[in-house]
């Protein structure tokens, strides 16, 4: 099967991605689910056979920021063999290998654009049997091994100062072969202008890349390692998946300077209050199961009445033989997911620690409960807090139960005998940094707050150029949970504890402007070079920005 010139069109202000191309063998499929997506989708492909391998070839180009390929058996995502590949404003060529499975009767392929605004345009798509020949990328070499390390002279510029990012591909102690590596990369800027180029790689020589900005605001850089082809080199995931192997850093221009994209609700204060009023008419009455214990704690499964449509639910960790008033308290909030909670194991021996699920789901049931609870808090069909209707009003919204669990817990730990009545700390990454922000600033008992990688930050964004993350598309109603107006209310110590200059799910603009908005007189953020959402390099550059 081939494929001359398939484009597809991403039409932003189109709820239904109305999607044209003129293609022979191949047929767009938009998709309206739970996330905003763009895909082009093959035939059914035949005379495959199950168990045997093939390779995918197709040159792409585009605006997205990346594109995923899904081989389909039985109408179904293999999603085990999913590649991921980031996209340039040129042509470049993409591959992944997969098997046919052994139940396969039907087989097809879908590349995605999840979740992002703009273009892609894709020709050249073949599918054929995969041998030593149609595989030999980086010949010799073991690519598990390879990684893209880069650094900058600095993040934090003035307007038009010259930006220096120092890229260079470490082949982990491999002799690096004569065929010619390069590495190819991309700038996008908030100022709205973007450029590619391909710089020769020479071992033991870093490419250079430099950029500027004139105004306030971030640059992302993305970098990556291509082969003598010009095919971008990939390695195997922690779950096995195929990806790039690339740098996605950047640097920002006088980011002190970056405020909310809109102003907050004139009546912000007084919709809390309403919501405080709701959960004080509750009466703060919970269950305490023991479930275990260690040789250091008594692990609890907790369920604390609320306001909302669910209970607090989570497990608490007591040091054994506490006495009254002697513990610190320490909350936990979860990142975004669907992740089933077990009790822990141990516990710290010198504080109450707390870790809650987002949603107040009843703990101790099988998979078949969870899989039907986590179906049921969908909304017209989208992920929990991806509907555009539902958020249209903000007690509607899915944050109004969770930011009601958040306040009931804290009021909770509050009532525990062992509590010492003076340390009360929040912490959380992502959506639990989030979490985080909210408890800080809707309870002035919290004593010092650590969110890592802070979720939903500026989410009117966008309209100020900004990018868009991977969040809840913005109505106006959710400015009353974006944390960077809850940030002007939070007075004690707060720790950003990773800002990620890759991330492009929680992007650093916003996470500035949380900085910037914090009440607290002492706060710091802590920006990492190289740093996406989910990885960390293994000896990344860390810059301190601290108000103490």
């Amino acid at each position: 099967m081939s494929q001359q010139d398939l484009q597809a069109t991403w039409f932003k202000d189109n709820p239904n991605y109305k999607v044209e191309f003129s293609a022979e063998k191949c047929t767009a499929a938009c998709l309206k689910n739970e996330r905003r997506a763009l895909a082009v989708q093959s035939r059914s492909i035949t005379g495959v056979k199950p168990g045997e391998t093939f390779k995918v070839s197709f040159l792409a180009r585009g605006t997205v920021n990346n594109l995923e390929f899904f081989p389909q058996s039985n109408g179904k995502n293999c999603s085990d063999q999913q590649g991921l590949f980031r996209v340039f404003d040129d042509w470049n060529r993409y591959e992944a290998t997969f098997t046919i499975p052994e139940d396969c009767k039907t087989f097809s392929c879908v590349i995605y654009a999840w979740n992002q605004e703009g273009f892609f345009e894709i020709r050249e798509f073949s599918i054929r049997p995969s041998t030593a020949e149609t595989d030999n990328q980086a010949a010799g070499l073991d690519t598990q091994k390879i990684t893209i390390n880069g650094t900058s002279d600095k993040v934090l510029y003035e307007p038009g100062e010259q930006m220096k990012f120092l890229i260079e591909p470490d082949f982990g102690g491999q002799s690096v072969p004569s065929e010619t590596y390069s590495v190819k990369w991309q700038r996008i800027g908030e100022d709205g202008k973007r450029a590619t180029g391909k710089e020769p790689f020479a071992p033991g020589k870093p490419v250079v890349i430099t950029s500027s900005l004139d105004t306030p605001g971030f640059v992302r850089i993305v970098a990556y390692l291509a082969d003598g082809k010009g095919r971008i080199v990939q390695k195997k995931n922690q779950a096995g998946r195929p990806e790039d192997i690339c740098f996605i850093g950047g640097a920002g221009v006088q980011p002190e300077k970056l405020q909310p994209a809109v102003e907050e609700p004139a009546d912000f204060d007084a919709f809390w209050a309403k919501q405080k009023a709701k959960l004080a008419a509750i009466p703060v009455k919970y269950k305490m199961d023991q479930v275990g214990s260690s040789k250091n704690v008594d692990i609890y499964a907790v369920s604390v009445d609320c306001a909302g449509p669910r209970p607090v639910t989570g497990y608490l960790t007591v040091p054994v033989g506490a006495k009254e008033k002697s513990l610190p308290a320490y909350v936990s909030y979860h990142g975004y997911g669907t992740n089933i909670q077990v009790p822990p194991k141990d516990g710290p021996g010198n504080r109450l620690r707390f870790e809650v699920n987002a949603h107040g789901y009843e703990l101790g049931k099988d998979k078949a409960c969870y899989d039907d609870f986590f179906a049921k808090i969908k909304s017209n069909g989208a992920i929990y807090a991806f509907d555009p209707k539902q958020n249209s009003d903000p007690e509607t919204a899915y944050f109004n139960g969770m930011a009601l669990r958040v306040m009931r817990l804290l009021e909770f730990i509050k009532q525990l005998p062992q509590w010492n009545g003076k340390v009360l700390s929040a912490s959380g990454a992502s959506q639990g940094g989030l979490q985080t922000i909210w408890a800080a600033a809707l309870d002035p008992d919290v004593t010092d707050a650590v969110s890592i990688i802070t979720w939903c930050c500026d989410l009117a964004g966008p309209a100020r150029g900004r990018p868009e993350g991977w969040r809840p598309a913005y109505v106006p109603a959710l400015n009353y949970y974006d944390a960077v107006f809850h940030a002007r209310r939070v007075k004690c110590p707060v720790d950003i504890a990773r800002a990620g200059l890759g991330d492009d799910i929680c992007p650093p603009s916003g996470l500035a402007i949380l900085y910037n908005n914090l009440g607290s007189a002492k706060k710091k953020i802590s920006w990492v070079q190289g740093s996406t959402h989910g990885f960390v390099p293994e000896k990344a550059q860390s810059f301190l920005v601290e108000q103490k």
